[in-house]
């Protein structure tokens, strides 16, 4: 699965980068994605937090001897009470396609707050941006969620291994 999204591997330390990252990004968009359907998804759970023994590969946040992975951190990001959250279709993108995730504000705080404005832009390896949108998505009740925009942008050739889709926060404040 690794080399279908990368490429081939050249080394271990290769392998090990990648695989964390499609678990980073797979468990952010897994629960993200229940944070999307609540009230009908009441939870998201991680089946095995901590290793307990060396391993070569598994789903742990934490591996063994207590090391935080990267998608613990990732985790710990899509759990924030309020967060500016895309729901992507897919994890493999090909020039001339449409990119076209979905925006929302996700909010599990106990009063009303205005989360201010977000700007979406998408970033690559080579550090060109390329902005997309900006979006004020007024006021959040209690314990709700905003569906925002869906994002619609044809790939240019980008050049290089990855993009980024760059969520900027800006608070009302």
């Amino acid at each position: 699965m690794i080399e279908h999204y990368f490429g081939p591997i050249r080394t271990l330390d290769e392998l090990v980068e990648r695989g964390q990252l499609l678990q980073a990004e797979g468990y952010k968009g897994l629960y993200e994605e229940a944070r999307r359907q609540k009230p009908t998804a009441s939870m998201a759970l991680c089946w095995c937090l901590n290793e307990p023994w060396p391993t070569a590969a598994n789903l742990s946040l934490i591996s063994w001897p207590a090391r935080p992975k990267p998608a613990l951190a990732a985790v710990a990001d899509a759990c924030r009470p309020l967060l500016a959250s895309a729901r992507i279709r897919k994890f493999a993108w090909i020039e001339g396609e449409a990119f076209d995730p979905e925006l929302r504000w996700l909010y599990d705080g106990p009063t009303e707050t205005f989360p201010g404005a977000l700007e979406a832009s998408v970033e690559t390896t080579d550090g060109r941006r390329f902005p997309l949108l900006t979006w004020e998505g007024g006021p959040l009740a209690s314990n709700r969620n905003l569906a925002g925009p869906k994002l619609h942008w044809v790939l240019p050739a980008l050049g290089g291994e990855r993009f980024t889709l760059g969520i900027i926060f800006h608070d009302a404040a």
